[in-house]
Order: structure tokens, then C-alpha cells, then sequence
């Protein structure tokens, strides 16, 4: 399916990305360098953070790696 970004108004294919609920995953991948494409909002009031599947596949062997994934206040 087709979609129009809400963040920066660029088209997308949605098969072609991947979608997350976890914020502190999502802002790992944002911090590494991945391009946040679409940022949603679900029936529940929760994020839905939109990245493509190279960008997931580049970073998920590096976010399975407990020493990265740990999130500081």
C-alpha cells in the first residue's frame, strides 16, 4: 500500500518498512543513523515509529546486542 509520510510528506510502499511499538528500539535506530520515515499513532494512543527493512536490517543484530540496547536516563 502507498502512503504519504505525516513527518515529512515523502511517499512509501508500507511492505517495504517495518513497524515498531518499542520507543527506546525506535530511538536507537534513529540515533544510529536509520531514516525515521513515518511516525503513527495506533487505536490504543501509541506510537507506531515507521523505518524501512534495510534500515531494520542493518541495525537488528546490533539492537539484539544487549550492551547496545540498554537505554540510560
Amino acid at each position: 500500500m502507498y502512503c504519504v509520510s505525516s513527518i515529512n510528506g515523502e511517499g512509501y510502499f508500507s511492505e517495504d518498512m517495518v513497524h515498531f511499538l518499542n520507543c527506546a528500539q525506535s530511538a536507537r535506530y534513529i540515533e544510529w543513523g536509520a531514516k525515521l520515515w513515518d511516525l503513527q499513532v495506533n487505536s490504543e494512543h501509541k506510537l507506531i515509529f515507521v523505518f524501512s527493512k534495510e534500515d531494520h536490517a542493518r541495525f537488528k543484530e546490533r539492537w539484539g546486542n544487549k550492551n547496545d540496547n540498554k537505554v540510560e536516563n
